[in-house]
């Protein structure tokens, strides 16, 4: 694996296999921010749609977005597709 930087700050995480590059992923701080947003905002919840639209993602990348976000305990989803952002006493 290797890491590299861009102008702008955002990281692409490159996966070698077998000598040849596999898949290219560019992250971005893109979720956490939307997250800081709300909170600032006052708001503690959020629906997938409004994640979609907010940060012009497809459906699928916003449940990866998702995922990622419960699997670091900073979003929880008591019904599919509404999301409470959690608070660090909380996680």
């Amino acid at each position: 694996m290797v890491s590299l930087f861009d102008s702008q700050g955002s990281l692409y995480v490159v996966f070698r296999h077998l000598n040849r590059f596999k898949c290219l992923i560019k992250l971005t701080m893109k979720a956490q921010q939307y997250l800081d947003q709300l909170t600032s905002e006052g708001q503690v919840s959020f629906t997938k749609e409004e994640l979609q639209e907010a940060l012009g993602l497809t459906p699928n990348a916003a449940a990866c977005m998702l995922r990622r976000l419960k699997q670091k305990q900073q979003i929880a989803s008591p019904v599919k597709g509404y999301c409470l952002v959690l608070s660090p006493e909380f996680r």
